[in-house]
């Protein structure tokens, strides 16, 4: 796009600041002090020469560029040097200015170190010289060898120093030679703001008549108030290094501002760097002063604008505590903006000898549309040429050069053919655009061009600096400079233009290739190609069905995938999609359990059913059998009872494992094994109520369980199948077939016939007597009511049932109501009973022809000879008045323990040994009675000991066998009398398990109850008497049942007492 805007006259510089940022007396201190004075030799030499030959005298320098200085609040980029003792800023003062200070002169401020009329001293070869220096952060001005006017040979020097960093100011004086007694041309010393207003603008010195010097000089009553200068009485001059000081009331901040043209939209931005913030906190950035556009910020860049171009925009940067400080960097209106390739008829002016005062033309020209980058490859951009048509009445005045957007600068013209070239007018003013001056890369040499025929200067020339030399992106805002070199002459801008040429794509100039231009990229996948603006040739992508795959070589181009790829039809019932040869999209049912609902609708996609549907979990002691929320068929246990498995192992516990499986059925409730070696393992197994297993213990090693065995139990703690030190006398399985059931009843052998492995099949064995057996005594068929007798092998085989009923005496009399409880060992003729087999025997009631549960299990083994030397041990039937099978006793007094007698036996030995104390003592008596007390070796207070006894039937010749163990706790007086207990009279039985208890819970079940109602006191004791349980309950009924919580009790041995009635029972339990 060509900007359409016609150029319009804008000032593009700063202007003078308002009054407001130059009251020099609120904005400075003043100090004077003594010091020393060093002279400059370098920088820029004004006037003078190094051998002191040329004069100087009224002369005033062009502007000169200096580093920001920030003098009264506003940042100066440049100063005026005077011959007379005097810079300023703004503009410059006419030579014959003498009074810096209070003229009428319009520069925006002035620093005086001598203002008065000064020229160079008149001797030659001598140091007098003006010049300026940058020295670290000073910025220092310099008079040396010069004198007042007419002072003969009066010879001195001075200097004005400015700080960059600090904004102070230091007039610095030398040593005085030759000074002359004239009292005329007497020096004005000070600041000096935008007018002579005193005392707002004018901060400056005074030496009068008085007793005052320069060294001790005083504040001006003026703004014309003179330094006394002369020898003549009384006489008033500097020394060397006297110095003046001029410090900022504040630390002012030091930024910069420059102005961001934009032709295009007609507008401008200026752009304010704050570089310092002085010794303010943070500072304000306001356009128009006054109007914050920025508040409290620190360094950094800041834009302010855009404005549009020919409204003058003052910016200032506000010091937050000190307004005194503020920094005013004056104000914008913009720049000239000129059409590119318009024609005007009065163009924008150009300044009359502006060039050494910096007093140019700027002119805009807006580019836009072209490459981002200058350069001779396609897709850039080229400046070919420059057309110019300038009217001007001397055209070797001017000086013209053309800068970028980027800000590099080429010169294009500088005062051609010559400075003395009078001729007006560059290119023909009268035929614009077709009579230009082109100036272009290989044109003919600009001194060849016309002198001085007026619009003769047309044509192609090569500029002063090659065009090629621009690069970077020529899209922006170009500015033409044109400057005047001399005075007298002037003239304006009519027309400019500056000729692009693109390399297309190709490489050609101005070919047709250009960016957004059809092309072929090559690529069959893709459709509309054309030049980016990178000179690339891009097509689009033609894909329909957006599968990544293109058109051109999609096998099915309308419908995302390939043919025989994956796809989704839409059916959640299908899986393996696939598109077919007509790109249609098609799976396959998926029903993975059959069950006629698709796996992605179906809650259990494995399983045939749903969720909550019923089904059949296999298990025949489960009812409402259901699918689960985890898709398995799971039903909900009948009712059953914790039973008990206890096996020990032999040395190859590895090789044992067991099962418990459906009598009925091959279903298996519980397994386990294998197991270590020589331990006893305890498993729990739940059996559910009225239904009946068989138990299998198996070896894989088809040796049994040699010095091991099993033992099933109830949820009472009831022997069910005891095959306990008998399982060597198996090979692979011991089973019993027959199996069991989940009740047991009550009935069962006495125990003075429980657990009896010395019968011979001449004795009889003896149950317990059931009421409903007893009643039926006498009443209708006595063939229909009795006891029947289960003998069996625990490891399988032998199986004998025989039946004792009313009817018959079986060999008993009297005749009665527990007649049928006795049954001869011999009377069984059909499958007599083996002889040295160790059986399991278990009786149930048989009541009008209806058979009870079998009863707990007794081992029994039926000998074929007698024993030569009956086996004895402590009397272990509670009903015994001498019951001494785990009792607590007390030594040292009458307290006894008992053991079964013998027949014919005249001595027994009783053993008491405690393998953990290394205790072993053998005492004999001549009666199944021991008292306990003896001197040798006593029983300690507190012990438990193994008892074990022997009988003798020779008087202590030799003995029998010990018999098997009983435990004996010592618990002397006075804590043991509090637990003696009376013998109990009755038929009852206390049974605890299990003996020891690991888990803390011990199940205690009382048998053989009388009275219809009880009162049950349960008391449980450790080995010092102290009392750790106690639970008092009512119970009506013939068994009581209840589990003990001995959990927090520490390891050791325990008495339960169980008191019924008035009766006592107790057992010792062992807790690990």
């Amino acid at each position: 796009m060509i900007l359409a805007l016609l150029w319009a006259f804008f000032v593009g510089t700063l202007l003078a600041p308002a009054d407001l940022a130059g009251q020099v007396s609120t904005a400075y201190g003043f100090t004077q002090s003594s010091g020393s004075y060093s002279a400059i030799t370098g920088g820029t030499l004004l006037w003078g020469d190094a051998l002191g030959l040329t004069n100087f005298d009224d002369e005033v320098s062009s502007a000169q560029t200096i580093p920001t200085f920030n003098f009264a609040g506003t940042a100066q980029t440049s100063m005026y040097v005077s011959v007379n003792g005097f810079i300023t800023f703004g503009s410059a003062p006419s030579g014959t200015n003498y009074a810096p200070l209070s003229s009428t002169e319009t520069y925006s401020g002035a620093i005086a170190a001598f203002g008065t009329d000064v020229r160079s001293r008149s001797s030659s070869f001598v140091s007098k010289d003006v010049r300026w220096q940058t020295v670290g952060n000073e910025i220092v001005v310099q008079w040396r060898g010069v004198r007042r006017y007419n002072a003969g040979s009066e010879n001195w020097s001075c200097q004005v120093r400015m700080n960059t960093s600090t904004s102070e100011v230091k007039l610095v004086y030398s040593s005085v030679s030759n000074l002359n007694s004239s009292t005329a041309d007497q020096p004005e010393v000070g600041l000096r703001g935008p007018n002579n207003n005193f005392a707002l603008n004018v901060l400056n010195r005074r030496v009068g008549t008085g007793s005052e010097n320069w060294a001790t000089s005083l504040s001006g009553t003026a703004n014309n108030s003179k330094m006394r200068f002369t020898s003549n009485s009384p006489s008033k001059s500097f020394t060397n290094g006297l110095t003046y000081t001029f410090a900022p009331s504040c630390i002012t901040p030091a930024a910069t501002a420059t102005l961001i043209p934009d032709c295009i939209n007609d507008q401008f931005s200026i752009q304010v760097q704050v570089t310092a913030l002085g010794d303010a906190p943070s500072v304000n950035i306001s356009s128009p002063p006054g109007s914050v556009v920025h508040a409290q910020v620190g360094l950094g860049t800041y834009m302010v604008g855009p404005f549009p171009n020919g409204s003058p925009q003052g910016v200032v940067v506000e010091h937050t505590v000190n307004g005194a400080c503020d920094l005013d960097l004056g104000q914008y209106s913009g720049v000239n903006c000129f059409s590119n390739g318009a024609c005007v008829v009065s163009g924008p002016a150009i300044p009359d000898n502006g060039c050494a005062g910096n007093n140019v033309l700027d002119v805009g020209i807006a580019m836009n549309g072209l490459p981002t980058t200058l350069g001779a490859s396609p897709g850039q951009a080229v400046l070919q040429s420059v057309d110019l048509i300038i009217a001007h009445t001397y055209r070797g005045d001017l000086r013209i050069s053309l800068i970028s957007p980027q800000g590099q600068a080429r010169d294009l013209v500088l005062q051609r053919p010559s400075s003395s070239a009078g001729g007006n007018n560059l290119g023909n003013v009268n035929n614009c655009p077709n009579a230009p001056l082109t100036l272009i890369d290989g044109g003919a040499s600009l001194s060849t061009m016309n002198a001085g025929t007026t619009n003769a200067a047309i044509g192609q020339f090569a500029p002063e600096q090659s065009l090629a030399g621009f690069t970077g992106d020529p899209n922006g805002v170009w500015t033409l400079r044109i400057c005047d070199n001399a005075a007298l002459d002037v003239g304006d801008l009519r027309h400019v233009k500056l000729n692009f040429q693109v390399i297309d794509c190709l490489g050609v100039p101005d070919g047709a290739a250009l960016p957004g231009s059809a092309c072929d990229d090559g690529d069959a996948c893709t459709v509309g190609d054309v030049f980016d603006p990178n000179c690339n040739c891009v097509g689009t992508v033609q894909d329909s069905d957006n599968d990544g795959i293109c058109d051109a070589t999609d096998s099915c181009p309308f419908v995302p995938g390939q043919i025989g790829g994956p796809c989704d039809d839409g059916d959640a019932c299908t899986e393996g999609d696939l598109l077919d040869v007509n790109c249609n999209c098609a799976g396959t049912y998926q029903d993975s359990d059959n069950d006629g609902i698709c796996d992605a609708t179906d809650s259990c996609p494995n399983t045939p059913g749903q969720i909550g549907d019923a089904c059949d979990d296999g298990d025949p002691f489960t009812s409402n059998d259901a699918i689960d929320a985890g898709c398995v068929c799971t039903g909900i246990p009948v009712p059953c009872a914790n039973w008990m498995l206890d096996i020990t192992t032999d040395g190859a516990g590895s090789e044992t494992t067991w099962q418990i499986q459906d009598a009925n059925g091959p279903f298996v409730l519980a397994s386990g094994g294998p197991y270590g070696n020589n331990n006893t393992f305890h498993e729990s197994v739940c059996i559910p109520e009225g239904n009946c297993f068989k138990l299998t213990v198996l070896d894989s090693g088809n040796d049994g369980i040699s010095g091991g065995g099993y033992v099933l139990r109830n949820q009472n703690g009831d022997r069910v199948i005891d095959n306990s030190g008998n399982g060597g006398l198996f090979t692979a399985a011991s089973t019993l077939v027959q199996g069991f059931c989940a009740s047991t009843g009550p009935v069962k052998l006495t125990l003075v016939n429980c657990d009896r492995e010395d019968f011979l099949i001449t004795e009889s064995v003896e149950c317990t007597s059931d009421p409903a057996v007893s009643a039926e005594w006498g009443t209708g068929s006595q063939t229909d009511d009795g006891y029947q007798f289960w003998f069996f092998d625990p490891n399988g085989g032998y199986s004998r049932r025989i039946l004792r009923d009313h009817a018959s005496s079986g060999g008993f009399g009297p005749p009665g109501p527990t007649r049928a409880c006795r049954l001869h060992l011999g009377s069984m003729v059909t499958l007599p009973l083996p002889l040295d087999v160790l059986l399991n025997v278990r009786v149930r009631p048989l009541v009008n022809g209806v058979y009870g549960d079998w009863g707990p299990a007794c081992r029994m083994r039926v000998l074929s000879v007698a024993p030569t030397c009956p086996l004895t041990k402590l009397v272990d039937d509670p009903t015994n008045p001498n019951f001494s099978c785990g009792v607590v006793r007390a030594f040292g007094g009458s307290d006894k323990v008992y053991c079964r007698p013998v027949s014919g036996a005249n001595r027994y030995k009783f053993r008491f040994e405690n393998v953990g104390e290394g205790y072993l003592r053998n005492i004999t008596s001549t009666n199944p009675g021991l008292v306990l007390n003896w001197v040798t070796l006593p029983l300690e207070n507190g012990g438990n000991y193994d008892v074990t006894v022997a009988a003798s039937l020779d008087n202590g010749a030799t003995y029998c066998p010990f018999g098997s163990t009983c435990v004996v706790t010592i618990q002397d007086p006075p804590g043991a009398q509090a637990f003696r207990v009376d013998p109990v009279h009755d038929a009852s039985e206390l049974l605890l398990w299990p003996n020891p208890v690991r888990d803390g819970l011990v199940n205690l079940r009382l048998e053989g109850l009388i009275d219809p109602e009880q009162r049950i006191t349960i008391d449980v004791h450790d080995m010092l008497g102290k009392r750790t349980a106690h639970l008092e309950t009512d119970h009506a009924g013939g068994s009581f049942s209840t589990t003990l919580d001995l959990g927090g009790s520490p390891s050791g041995i325990y008495l339960v007492l169980v008191t019924t009635n008035g009766q006592v029972l107790q057992q010792r339990v062992n807790v690990e």
